[in-house]
């Protein structure tokens, strides 16, 4: 989270540089007097009386101030940050095994109670894959998993890129004999503990939204929780996907 914040506001700190080269440079003075405030504009050492009028100059000046100030901001807070990063110890069962040194790294350590489950043995093992037509699962992903939608195929990339585990289509069995598909089924690093993703495509059409409905109410009667168990992404309204959005997601919840 410290490094998506970090990254975040590097962002901001790019967009609001290029945005003051654009702005006349120096300051404002004023004074109220019956109610206007009246401007001076300082610049380079010289000083000129615009009064209450040029408004277009004065919101400018005004915008450089406040880049400015959020520019501060922003250097302020990445030593901040920064410094956080480097003194913070990660608890996540994988990181801590790996900061061990090598005559302790004994992955068995990773499925003590409570610690979940070994992931990296986890996703190289085999698993119930659903068979419900495959001929519709067209698209190859990086990890060589054949899957069926295109923004199937970037959900599956991104969690591959980041070295989240995953599993794609596997069957999980209910706690009622019955069974569902998730989309992805996904090893959370944090905890070593499996959760589920469900991308939701095309939710403008009826019958695939009843479908899904459907599908979240036995999540939900089984006993998973939404966005603790069960976790979400989304197609806008035009079949777009904001992957800076499902990234963040990712980074934090995976």
């Amino acid at each position: 989270m410290i490094e998506i914040q970090i990254k975040a506001e590097q962002r901001l700190k790019k967009d609001y540089t290029s945005k003051l080269k654009k702005l006349p440079t120096g300051r404002l003075t004023g004074f109220r007097q019956n109610g206007k405030v009246y401007y001076k504009w300082i610049d380079g050492g010289k000083e000129k009386y615009i009064g209450a009028g040029n408004p277009e100059l004065v919101e400018k000046l005004q915008l450089r101030r406040y880049l400015e100030k959020m520019i501060a901001a922003i250097d302020h807070n990445e030593g901040y940050l920064r410094e956080l990063w480097e003194n913070y110890r990660p608890v996540a069962p994988e990181d801590v095994l790996e900061s061990l040194p090598e005559t302790y790294r004994n992955r068995k350590l990773l499925t003590l109670e409570g610690q979940g489950l070994d992931l990296r043995a986890w996703e190289e093992a085999d698993y119930e894959q659903t068979t419900w037509h495959p001929e519709h699962k067209v698209h190859r992903t990086a990890k060589g998993d054949m899957v069926r939608s295109k923004s199937e195929l970037i959900i599956a990339n991104m969690l591959y890129e980041r070295g989240i585990p995953y599993h794609y289509e596997e069957v999980l069995h209910m706690p009622d004999g019955r069974y569902l598909v998730p989309d992805f089924t996904v090893g959370a690093r944090d905890t070593g503990r499996l959760v589920y993703l469900e991308h939701c495509g095309m939710l403008s059409d009826e019958r695939y939204r009843n479908d899904y409905l459907r599908k979240m109410e036995r999540y939900c009667i089984a006993g998973f929780r939404p966005w603790i168990d069960v976790y979400f992404t989304f197609d806008n309204a035009n079949g777009a996907l904001d992957t800076d959005k499902i990234g963040k997601m990712m980074d934090v919840m995976f």
